[in-house]
Parts: structure tokens; C-alpha cells; sequence
């Protein structure tokens, strides 16, 4: 068993240096690794650091095999998707992408890039890879929305960084402007929705992809990225897409979901995001739930559970209005027209005359299905500052 001190990136690269890489040893450092994950999740790690720790470790490994595998400085290594965001639970996919700028620098590597790649599988890395030109990723981009958006998400680990030649080849003004963005990843998220909302995997959902699952999540950080360019949830907050509440409440659901994921990855000891029954007593055993006179403590933790995703949902729909208004409706007219003495319509959207209609009239909040179920033909929805007055005043309600 090698000691857990070994297993800080620091001390782990001056391991890797010292000694050439076996199948042995690499499999010696995966299954150590696992072991400590599990160990970090039991003394109460957050699913946040434990994803960090394991990324940090992968990264390191990853660059003591390529550099003793490949030597041409002309071509890069990149992590993709969730693992170029430096979230990697513990039975995460590694994906990465090795980058040329030229097919020739892809030919003369050949030979070292087949070794390279299938020392990973010999080694028990089990990862997803792709081999590409910059032209190459450009050209699968364009037709693939899946493509773009990991390509995203990159960061380079070994060789010659070429993450801000990717960036400006595919950026909006070339290739998936905002508006084309926004619609592709609206279809994506209501064809998800419809295949994760049957009532199977309400009673054991999927915790990425069900309705208000972390892919709701990535969905708005992935259109507010592509539109905005910024980088996390706390930059949306910045620019004031988010109040203090809601980056309070999504950071929250998401560190939740986060543990919970993590937790069926450990339990299940491969990549599983479907919280079955079994599972969901388990997990809530480990969270601390425990049996009362009134509930069973797995009650208790689906409870908590379903109270996240709901207000996770909640907030994917009103970013998704926001960022709709603010990608696909600044063209038009500005005009409004008035319904009454508390609403008005612009652009076919439903909103408030003013910020202070439901500390007027409570009995408003109620109002806006009625106007939302008279208007079908002429009022397409509720407008996202509405949306987030009604969720903001809801107490009013009796």
C-alpha cells in the first residue's frame, strides 16, 4: 500500500520522476487513489475538494505517461468537458484531446501516440479521447453542438498550449453565435427533460440528467459562457445575472447534487448517476439522516433532495427566460402594452407595470395564470424579472 502522503500532486510528480513508468505501478497509484477518495468521503471531505483532489492526481499522472511517451513539442495535450473544468468525481469520464496545428505533426507521432493511448487503457485509465487538427476541431464543432460545447471547457496539460488559438477559432463570431447557441442547448435541455421526467426516474432519478439535475446547471454556465464569457456562477453574479440569494441557492443545490453523485460513484465503484432505491437508503445513512416517529430517514434525505432540484429547475427556467431575452428579443420593438393596472405586455412577454405591484395587490401573484390562461394566443410567457419578482414574494401568498 503506498502511503497516503504520496498522493499530493507535488509529491507525486517527484515519485514519477524518479522511476519509469510501469502498468504495475500506475494501476498501484489508480487503485490507491480510489482508496483514498472513498476514505476522503467518509471522514467528511466536500464532494468539491474530493473532485479537485482527484483532477489534481489525474493531471499529474497523465503528464509523468506523456512525457515519457511522447516527444514532439509540436503537438498538446487538453482536458475536455467536465474534466477541463477541474470537476472530475470519482467515476467521472477523462476526456482529452490531443492537438496539432498541422496533420503532419499527427503523422510524424503516430507510432508514440497508439502507445501513448494504449498505455492509458492498459494502466486502467479508462478515458475518451479524440486526435485532432485545430482545423479538425473547428470542422466537427460546426456540426456537432455536443463537440462545441466541450471543446468549451479546455485546458492544456502537456505540450505546446494552443487553448487560445482554439478559443479564438471557435468563438461566436465565427462559428455558433449566441443566438444559434442558445436554441441548440434549449433543444437539448427539453429533449432531456422529456427522456429523464417519466415517472421512473422520478422515484430514482438521475442526478445529472433528470429536470433540475447538474446538467440544468452546466446548461445555464454553458449559454451565459458562450454569450457572456464568463467563467463560473460568482462572475454571473458580478455582472448582476444572479442576486445573492440565488448564487446562494444555486451553489448550494449544486454542492448537494455534487455529493450525491459522488457518493453513487463510490458505492457503486464505477460512473452511476442513478440514485436507485438501495442507493438512496445508503446515502442517507451517510448523510446522518436518521429514523423519527414521523419519517424515515430516507424520506427525510429525498426530501432535501427533491427541495434542491426544484429550486435548481426553478432557476434554469428563469435564467433561461433571462438569457432568452437578453440573446434572442433585443431586436423590436421596446413598446408595451398595458392589460390593467398591474401588468402589461413587451415583446409578447408578460411583466409588472412596476416592482412594488405584489406588495400592492397579493392577490396578483395569482393573477398572472389567469391573464398567462386568457392571453395564450398574444402572450408567449412571464418575463424574467417577473418570474423572479413572483419567486421572491411567494410568502405573500396565504
Amino acid at each position: 500500500m503506498i502511503e497516503t502522503a504520496i498522493f499530493s500532486s507535488e509529491t507525486l510528480c517527484q515519485a514519477l520522476s524518479t522511476q519509469p513508468l510501469t502498468t504495475a505501478l500506475v494501476r498501484e497509484y489508480t487503485n490507491d487513489l480510489q482508496a483514498e477518495l472513498q476514505r476522503m468521503f467518509s471522514a467528511g471531505e466536500s464532494a468539491e475538494r474530493i473532485s479537485q483532489y482527484r483532477c489534481e492526481i489525474i493531471d499529474t499522472l497523465l503528464r509523468g505517461i506523456w512525457q515519457q511517451t511522447v516527444h514532439n513539442d509540436k503537438l498538446s495535450l487538453l482536458a475536455v468537458g467536465g474534466y477541463g473544468r477541474g470537476e472530475l468525481q470519482p467515476g467521472s469520464d477523462i476526456d482529452l484531446l490531443i492537438l496539432a496545428g498541422k496533420d503532419s505533426q499527427l503523422r510524424k507521432s503516430d507510432a508514440e501516440l497508439r502507445a501513448f493511448i494504449t498505455l492509458l487503457w492498459d494502466m486502467g485509465l479508462e478515458v475518451g479521447q479524440s486526435v485532432r487538427t485545430l482545423a479538425q476541431c473547428v470542422s466537427e464543432a460546426r456540426k456537432d453542438i455536443t463537440v462545441m460545447t466541450a471543446l468549451m471547457e479546455t485546458r492544456n496539460l502537456c505540450g505546446k498550449s494552443r487553448v487560445a488559438d482554439l478559443e479564438r477559432l471557435l468563438s461566436p463570431r465565427r462559428l455558433w453565435s449566441s443566438k444559434q447557441f442558445f436554441n441548440a442547448k434549449l433543444e437539448e435541455q427539453q429533449q432531456r427533460h422529456e427522456n429523464f421526467g417519466e415517472s421512473s426516474y422520478l422515484l430514482e432519478p438521475n442526478i445529472k440528467e433528470s429536470p433540475g439535475g447538474l446538467r440544468d446547471l452546466q446548461t445555464i454556465a454553458w449559454v451565459a459562457k458562450r454569450h457572456y464569457q464568463v467563467g463560473s456562477l460568482e462572475e454571473l453574479a458580478k455582472l448582476g445575472f444572479l442576486d445573492d440569494r440565488e448564487l446562494e441557492t444555486l451553489i448550494s443545490s449544486r454542492n448537494l447534487l455534487w455529493w450525491i453523485r459522488t457518493g453513487l460513484h463510490l458505492l457503486s465503484h464505477r460512473k452511476d448517476d442513478q440514485l436507485l432505491f438501495d442507493h438512496q437508503r445508503e446515502l442517507a445513512t451517510l448523510a446522518g439522516y436518521q429514523d423519527s416517529d414521523h419519517s424515515l430517514a430516507v424520506e427525510a434525505f429525498m426530501k432535501t433532495y427533491y427541495q434542491a432540484v426544484m429550486e435548481l429547475r426553478r432557476l434554469n427556467e428563469m435564467f433561461m427566460q433571462r438569457l432568452r431575452e437578453e440573446i434572442m428579443m433585443r431586436r423590436g420593438s421596446n413598446r408595451t402594452k398595458r392589460i390593467n393596472d398591474r401588468f402589461q405586455v413587451r415583446k409578447k412577454q408578460l411583466e409588472v407595470v412596476d416592482d412594488q405591484v405584489f406588495n400592492r395587490h397579493p392577490e396578483a401573484l395569482i393573477e398572472v395564470f389567469l391573464l398567462l390562461a386568457r392571453h395564450s394566443e398574444t402572450i408567449q410567457g412571464v418575463s424574467a424579472a417577473t418570474i423572479r419578482l413572483i419567486r421572491n414574494h411567494c410568502y405573500l401568498i396565504d
